[in-house]
């Protein structure tokens, strides 16, 4: 009998470019009267090779930082008319997956899967409306597909983002579409390499939306609504509808319609900056990551025998010093009007937006985004530049990040079985799946885990029972935990069932409902909360039931 149903168990331990400044009025087409403010120029030091496809094809760039050699990190970028490229540093394309329509990229380091952790992508694809998942093959730098099935939302994919989760360990990818919804999905392993997604929380910010970006740190969840301002929102999937207003295009605000893309520069200190694109005024405005107080504007003139940027769409910022090009990290814009051919993407040093500034930025090469999700330290980690002062050549030593990082146990089942009130005393050791339903013909399915191998002294924070869920109800289901720890896998309902059901309290118990899918797989998910290692014993059986009659849900053996 092959089982390959998982218990995840999340442990926290708790353990020089010039640039000059200028003047210049910007004109606001929704405002009443017109605002000047400074505006920081600075000039791109390299640019991709343009995309394939003519027109307004480039739209979000996102990097991969090497495992380790920081110099041969990658920027992926978007063709929402034909695919996903990866470039180089120096902006030569090395690989062009023609996958579809993809509009926007992002990533995230550690994702555990299979034996290993690796850095996961992910994008919208606007062809067949679905979400396009991949892994970066750190020998070779490409991209190789991972998704375990066309994931479709219950949206019109156009804007996404990714977030990592401090407080379980998760990985999410929030989607957006132009009549404001958003929905956030969760994205877990499945059998043999591949990565499924389940959809966790559903909301609406107003009107046309895209640019999106999470804090992974803080919490939040940041959103462009293109024609009204920049939201914060709570980045997990428990936080809601509330929100708070970054910025506005109306009177007195300092982006203008449309607002696109966003993107986060990480401090070791917890500090940092938001950066969004103004579109409608081809610059960039900046704020604190904290309080999202306004700190400046730049745009991206014409330098170094490269054009200016304008009606830019997608941008990414690290922190990071990614080798001799670029030490003090690396600033990328899509170019809406690229005066060699094609759009493509705009490579700025940070250094010379930093410095653009009174008093400069802050340059932190420190914060390491290759260490959020607990993976291995990487060899190499540049040292920290506060307040935009050069850097010399950064010191070969690993820093650790500030986050505390949640370490995975994953556990496969020791015995699995259900048993049916309409066959009381039929046996279902040998079946290939297992069924779980309420009603008067009851059955209730049952799984062991044991859990070993604890590091010493640490706290099990939170425990997840991920299965693949066919033939599913949208009911929704329960799971509890069992006062006896020996039962066999041959028992029936006669005589192993309700004498052995322990409930757990209504807070340490989640129900989860689940779509009802007639052709693609759906996941049954339910968490409890463990506030100490000895609530969990060495030997932990769960019960997945549904409380009330409904169609069987079947819970297939992977």
């Amino acid at each position: 009998m092959i089982r390959q149903l998982r218990l995840t168990i999340a442990l926290l331990f708790l353990a020089g470019v010039g640039a000059s400044l200028s003047i210049r009025q910007i004109s606001h087409a929704d405002r009443a009267s017109q605002v000047v403010q400074a505006t920081a120029a600075v000039s791109a030091t390299r640019e991709t090779t343009p995309v394939p496809h003519t027109g307004d094809a480039a739209d979000d760039p996102a990097f991969w930082i090497h495992p380790s050699d920081p110099a041969q990190s990658t920027i992926l970028g978007t063709d929402k008319f034909g695919g996903l490229a990866v470039y180089d540093l120096a902006g030569n394309q090395l690989q062009y997956l023609a996958d579809g329509a993809m509009n926007n990229v992002d990533l995230r380091y550690n994702f555990p899967l299979g034996d290993q952790p690796v850095a996961l992508v992910t994008a919208g694809n606007l062809a067949n409306n679905s979400l396009a998942i991949y892994r970066v093959d750190p020998a070779t730098r490409q991209l190789v597909s991972v998704a375990a099935r066309t994931i479709t939302p219950g949206l019109s994919i156009y804007g996404s983002c990714m977030y990592h989760s401090p407080l379980s360990g998760t990985f999410y990818v929030f989607l957006d579409a132009k009549n404001g919804s958003v929905e956030q999905w969760e994205l877990f392993a499945t059998t043999g390499g591949r990565v499924d997604a389940a959809r966790v929380r559903s909301f609406g910010v107003g009107s046309q939306v895209e640019g999106c970006v999470a804090d992974d740190e803080a919490q939040a969840f940041y959103i462009s609504e293109e024609a009204v301002g920049i939201w914060r929102y709570g980045a997990e999937p428990g936080a809601g509808v509330a929100r708070t207003q970054v910025d506005t295009t109306a009177v007195g605000g300092h982006v203008t319609s449309n607002i696109e893309g966003l993107a986060i520069y990480y401090t070791s200190s917890g500090g940092g900056y938001l950066i969004a694109s103004s579109q409608g005024s081809d610059d960039f405005a900046i704020y604190r990551r904290g309080d999202n107080a306004y700190v400046g504007t730049f745009a991206i003139a014409a330098g170094n025998g490269i054009d200016h940027v304008s009606n830019t769409d997608g941008i990414d910022v690290a922190n990071f010093g990614l080798g001799g090009a670029f030490p003090q990290g690396l600033f990328v814009a899509q170019d809406g009007s690229n005066d060699t051919g094609n759009q493509n993407f705009k490579l700025v040093p940070w250094q010379a937006i930093a410095a653009a500034f009174t008093p400069a930025l802050t340059i932190d090469t420190s914060w390491d985004p290759r260490l959020v999700g607990g993976g291995p330290l990487p060899t190499s980690t540049p040292t920290a530049t506060p307040n935009g002062t050069p850097s010399p050549t950064p010191t070969m030593q690993p820093t650790s990040t500030a986050t505390p990082a949640p370490t995975t146990f994953t556990f496969n089942p020791v015995a699995d079985t259900y048993v049916s009130q309409a066959n009381p005393t039929t046996s279902y050791a040998g079946s290939t799946q297992l069924q779980a339903v309420g009603g008067s013909s009851a059955k209730q399915a049952f799984l062991r885990f044991t859990v070993s191998g604890l590091p010493a002294g640490l706290a099990v924070q939170s425990a997840k029972l991920r299965l693949t869920v066919v033939n599913d109800s949208t009911s929704g289901g329960i799971v509890q935990s069992l006062s006896n720890t020996t039962w066999s896998e041959s028992m029936t309902w006669s005589t192993g069932r309700r004498s052995m059901v322990r409930s757990w309290p209504a807070s340490a118990r989640s129900r989860s409902t689940v779509p009802s899918r007639s052709t693609s797989p759906a996941r049954y998910r339910a968490m409890a909360r463990i506030a100490s290692r000895s609530a969990c014993p060495a030997a932990t059986p769960i019960r997945s039931a549904t409380p009330r009659a409904r169609p069987p849900r079947r819970l297939q053996r992977l």
